[in-house]
Formats: structure tokens, C-alpha cells, sequence
């Protein structure tokens, strides 16, 4: 698992296998093996040993969510949403995060976009959503290891495999088809079937002779300063009450010449009444609430919204009728926004209204303090 999450797949899928041949059940290993094999290219083999470690574990939420991500990148699109489709009805966070990146990998960014923008907080979604963009540009391993481990590749090396995930591929391909037919071959013969087997082992060191010298009178050690005493604990407020609990009471019995005080009235001036409770201040406002909105697109110039907004409310008829644009800054971009709406549920009646009349759209809510300006 070291190996693999540290991006060393081909080191990974060697330990996998003497994992297996030394019996490690492979209940524990199927999951993780499969992602190996994602990550150097071979996902029809992964998604063999997905559905094997699902067929022995059915509850194995994280193979279901890696074999969908496995279909997106042989770019299949029904079985990447079939994968997902039991996790998404159980608002699994991380089945979302999954089909965010397996929608980007088969080149629906936009999607891909907005559920990251509706799951995730908004600097989070700001930093990953440009990454979403460049996912249809990455091989297969680099695409697996970008959904999977959260590891992307540096700007020179999008496209471009590592030469050695190539190699284990191409071995992992030639294993698949060197089934034995014949006579088994010697021993001295037996081409090697791993990679492990094909690193001979490094010969023993043969240690030069040392000549052993005289022996020297053990010096005798100085005597060892006394250990510092330990520093005292810091005192804590329970420490100064610790001891209340054990000790026993005084006797509360009075003697003879003693005056009992419980028996002495003391007269008292009645306590002046409380004051008045302040009444509590209706709390501000803030200038910039939360509210939903409906998105129905974004550009880097915010002064054409004026034109986009005309052209966008003709396509849209009654549906935007009663809305007004608004704009806020997205990172170097800026949304167009429809609004306000009321409710979450309105909003996204609104979007389907939209998407039957052939606009794009999606539900959007600004956090608290976001500043959304009227588009003029």
C-alpha cells in the first residue's frame, strides 16, 4: 500500500503478488492490486479484480467507487454511472467526488464543474475545478492516479507515461498471454514471470581480512552527574480542590459554653430588587446574506452580461421574466446569475424548466458576505 500510494505502481504490483502467493487472503488485497493495475494502464484486468473483490465483499464502498472511475477511463460511460448509482442514491460524499472526476475524464468538464462547486467548500472547488479541465488531456495511469490518489502529473509531463509504467504494462500484457502448452521447460530454461524474478540477487559481501589489534586497558568511565530531578506538574485549578472530597467533616455538635450561631436572628435589609434584563438587540443584518441563485453562464468580462442576459431571458420566456441579473466574481471569471430565488427547490425547477427550453443552467448558492452585484 506504501508503494501505491506514493505513486510507485510498478514496485506495488510486485509486492501484490508475493503478497498473494504467500497467502495473504485476497479479500485484503484485490482493491488496492486493482488500482495498481489502473495505474499502469490495464483497466480491463482492474475491473476483473474490482468485481472479484466486490463478489467477496459486496459492502466494499471504495472498489465500487474505483471500478466506476475504471470504467470512466476505458470511456464507458454506462458502466461508470451504473457503479455509482447505489452510492449516489446514499449521498456518499465521496461517490460525488468520484463521478465529478469520471465525468471530467470522459469530457464533460462542465458537469464536472458544478457538482464540485456544490459539494465542496468554495476555495476548495476554486483550486480543483482548472483540473478538471486538463483530465480528457492525461494517459489512462496519469487519469487514475488523478481520480483515485489526488496526484497529477507536472504541466511538462501531461500526456506523456512514464517509461517505466510502460514497461510493467507491456509485462503484465505478456504474462496474460504466456499460458503453459507442452512439456514443462528446465528450470535452468524457465523464462521469469515477474519482475522481482527478473532482478537477480546481489552476491554476499566477502569481508577483507583484519588484522585484530592489542588489547588496551579499559579506561575507567567518569562518574555519571546525578539525574536532574523531574519538573514539578503544572498546577491545575482541580488540584486545589482535590482533597475536599476525603476529608472528613468537623463535628458539627455545639458545647456547653459554646454559642450556637445557627440560633442567632440576624436582621437584614432585604436585597435591592435585580435590575432590568436589557432587551436583546435584534441582531445586524448582514450586507451580503446567503441566498440561491439559478447560473446561466460565466465569462471573464462582466460588462457583456448586460447583452448575454437579453439574449439569454428571450430564450427563457416566463421562466426569467421575474428575475433580475446579478454578477460576483469566480476566480479570474464571473457568473451571470438569475435572482433571487427563494428556496433551493424552486431553483432547481427552474433549472429543469430552463434545460426543456435548451439553456444550461444550475443551482448556485452564495455564502454569506459573497458581494453580488445587479447587472445594469
Amino acid at each position: 500500500g506504501v508503494y501505491l500510494r506514493s505513486g510507485r505502481a510498478g514496485e506495488a504490483l510486485v509486492q501484490f503478488e508475493r503478497a498473494l502467493a504467500a497467502g495473504v487472503p485476497a479479500r485484503e488485497v484485490l482493491t488496492d492490486q486493482a488500482l495498481t493495475l489502473d495505474l499502469v494502464g490495464e483497466q480491463a484486468a482492474a475491473q476483473a479484480a474490482y468485481t472479484r473483490a466486490l463478489e467477496l465483499d459486496p459492502a466494499n464502498d471504495e472498489a465500487r467507487r474505483r471500478l466506476a472511475i475504471s470504467h470512466a477511463i476505458a470511456g464507458n460511460r454506462v458502466q461508470f454511472e451504473e457503479a455509482l448509482r447505489s452510492l449516489i442514491g446514499k449521498r456518499d460524499m465521496a461517490a460525488q467526488r468520484a463521478r465529478a472526476f469520471g465525468l471530467a475524464i470522459l469530457g464533460d468538464s462542465d458537469r464536472a464543474a458544478a457538482i464540485v462547486e456544490q459539494i465542496m467548500p468554495r476555495d476548495m472547488a476554486t483550486r480543483l475545478v482548472p483540473y478538471l479541465g486538463y483530465m480528457p488531456r492525461l494517459t489512462k495511469p496519469q487519469q487514475a492516479a488523478a481520480a483515485n490518489l489526488g496526484i497529477f502529473p507536472r504541466a511538462a509531463d501531461i500526456g506523456r507515461d512514464d517509461p517505466r509504467l510502460a514497461r510493467f504494462a507491456a509485462e503484465e500484457r505478456a504474462d496474460s498471454r504466456l499460458a503453459p502448452a507442452g512439456p514443462p521447460l528446465d528450470a535452468r530454461t524457465r523464462p521469469p514471470s515477474t519482475l522481482a524474478e527478473l532482478v537477480p540477487p546481489a552476491p554476499a559481501p566477502v569481508k577483507p581480512p583484519v588484522a585484530v589489534p592489542a588489547p588496551t586497558p579499559t579506561p575507567v568511565p567518569d562518574p555519571a552527574p546525578a539525574p536532574a530531578p523531574p519538573p514539578a506538574p503544572p498546577a491545575r485549578v482541580a488540584d486545589a480542590f482535590a482533597d475536599l472530597s476525603s476529608a472528613a467533616l468537623p463535628d458539627a455538635r455545639v458545647g456547653g459554653d459554646a454559642v450556637d450561631l445557627s440560633r442567632i436572628t440576624v436582621k437584614r435589609e432585604a436585597p435591592p430588587p435585580p435590575p432590568e434584563k436589557p432587551k436583546p438587540k435584534e441582531p445586524v443584518k448582514p450586507v451580503h446574506p446567503s441566498r440561491v441563485w439559478v447560473q446561466v453562464a460565466t465569462g471573464k468580462n462582466a460588462k457583456g452580461f448586460r447583452f448575454d442576459w437579453r439574449r439569454i431571458a428571450k430564450g427563457g420566456g416566463d421562466t426569467l421574466a421575474k428575475l433580475k441579473p446579478h454578477t460576483t466574481r469566480w476566480g479570474e471569471a464571473h457568473r451571470l446569475l438569475a435572482g433571487p430565488v427563494d428556496t433551493r427547490e424552486k431553483a432547481q425547477a427552474l433549472v429543469r424548466e430552463l434545460k426543456g427550453k435548451g439553456i444550461d443552467s444550475f443551482l448556485y448558492v452564495s455564502p454569506e458576505g459573497e458581494e453580488i452585484q445587479l447587472v445594469k
